[in-house]
């Protein structure tokens, strides 16, 4: 297969262009944490400034997360796959917001 990078055609397998997790997030407990919460906790005592990347499983994972880390990345198993949702009331007035994460 030929993938496009930037302006360059790369050839191979897309997986191989993913970057290697460094801690996985997974509801059935297959992964290092259960929730995403608990693997930006791990991230922030991270050493370093280096990308920190955040594999999330597929599932729909509802959390409320504000992330105010530098260089995380999220990597889900897909768009209909991975979905962060979370809802906050203020107020009185709910609002509900959705993340999907893409492969």
């Amino acid at each position: 297969m030929v993938f496009r990078l930037g302006s360059s055609l790369v050839s191979g397998d897309f997986c191989s262009l993913q970057p290697a997790a460094d801690v996985v997030v997974a509801q059935d407990g297959s992964g290092h944490y259960k929730t995403i919460k608990a693997a930006l906790d791990a991230a922030a005592k991270r050493s370093g400034t280096k990308r920190f990347v955040i594999r999330v499983k597929s599932g729909v994972y509802e959390e409320n997360l504000e992330i105010k880390l530098k260089n995380i990345y999220l990597l889900g198993d897909g768009l209909r796959s991975t979905i962060i949702t979370g809802s906050r009331s203020v107020v009185g007035v709910q609002r509900l917001s959705t993340l999907q994460l893409l492969r």
